[in-house]
């Protein structure tokens, strides 16, 4: 059994008459417009000055041009030995970094030898993602000074979608910062440009050392990084059409062969695969073919190892220290209080101009 149901019709009458569909239609579109105009003027415009003003002061405390000096500590003591540490002062004005020193020690690089690591003379760090929300809120501002005046509904909610997204980009550049930006895929970026023949301190021929400089939240995340040279074969190797080394292929092809074990995608790459035992153990790598390997061996090159800078690297320890950003706590509140608000009135929107 089934039901016909006609909006505004009477029993008796022709509703289905091919004439009416267009009046009809045109008409409920024109009651749907009056409508979502009623919630604009009514409701919404009201709300923008005072939207604008909030987007406006976040903007002018990211733009501030005081200089804040924060701590830098993973919140180990310096007599320690066994672990590695970090103590410092770093300074932000507005987007940049503009002071950075610190000393810094790994057990297992240099022979645990105490690193010290300051910014070079008269430079600025840009921080991309403070730089990106600036923009964004730029945009935000404009957009809303827009929307003040405009009378066309589904113009002004082109627009209001727009600044839906813009906030929402400023909000998750700070939730999960770009992959751009984190290790393996920033390149070191951050050690190459803030500190001065970083490389004679930092660098050996079986390690190095990177650094990852991020805003999480309403913190700015300093993590160092001791990183082994990977020099075994084929595991070092790098495809030159690619820009990866044998390692990420490996583990693309387990994402993606997911009906394939680990030893079976090995032995199709060229791979031997022994057992782990006291007798294989014990036998020198020297002395093992290039292609031989155990799963406990490619297990470990797998789940430390990746492409970083050109060369394949396993990661052999961390340093991980944060530090509260005064202005970042302010600005996050106030953003996520916006986006409550904004968000609310985008509902309305859709609710009454789709219905």
């Amino acid at each position: 059994m089934s039901t016909d149901l006609y909006l505004n019709g009477k029993f008796g009458e022709d509703v289905l008459h091919d004439e009416k569909q267009p009046n009809d239609a045109v008409s409920a579109h024109e009651k749907t417009d009056s409508e979502t105009l009623w919630l604009i003027n009514e409701i919404i415009k009201p709300e923008l000055p005072n939207i604008s003003d909030n987007v406006s002061l976040c903007l002018g405390m990211l733009e501030n041009n005081q200089v804040y000096k924060m701590p830098v500590t993973n919140g180990i003591k310096e007599d320690r030995s066994d672990v590695p540490w970090v103590k410092g002062v770093i300074s932000r004005k507005q987007e940049y970094i503009v002071e950075f020193r610190v000393m810094i020690r790994f057990p297992d690089f240099a022979n645990g030898k105490t690193i010290a690591l300051r910014m070079r003379p008269n430079f600025k760090y840009l921080l991309r993602q403070f730089d990106l929300i600036s923009k964004n809120l730029h945009k935000i501002i404009i957009l809303l000074d827009e929307l003040e005046t405009m009378s066309d509904v589904h113009e002004f909610l082109k627009i209001y979608t727009e600044v839906v997204r813009l906030l929402d980009n400023s909000l998750n550049i700070l939730q999960a910062p770009p992959s751009s930006l984190t290790f393996p895929e920033n390149n070191n970026e951050p050690m190459k440009h803030i500190f001065e023949s970083y490389q004679e301190s930092c660098e050996t021929p079986t390690n190095l050392i990177a650094l990852d400089l991020l805003l999480v939240k309403n913190e700015l995340c300093i993590d160092f990084r001791n990183l082994n040279r990977v020099t075994k074969k084929p595991w070092c190797n790098m495809d030159l059409k690619t820009g990866k080394c044998f390692i990420d292929e490996i583990k693309d092809e387990l994402m993606t062969a997911r009906t394939k074990n680990m030893k079976h995608i090995l032995e199709e790459n060229g791979i031997t695969v022994e057992e782990s035992n006291f007798i294989n153990n014990f036998i020198s790598n020297a002395f093992k073919s290039e292609t031989t390997t155990t799963l406990q061996e490619a297990q470990d090159y797998l789940r430390r190892g990746s492409t970083f800078d050109g060369i394949a690297v396993t990661e052999s320890s961390k340093i991980m220290a944060s530090t509260s950003d005064p202005i970042l706590i302010s600005v996050c509140s106030k953003l996520n209080g916006l986006k409550y608000s904004i968000d609310n009135h985008y509902e309305n929107l859709k609710i009454h101009h789709y219905k």
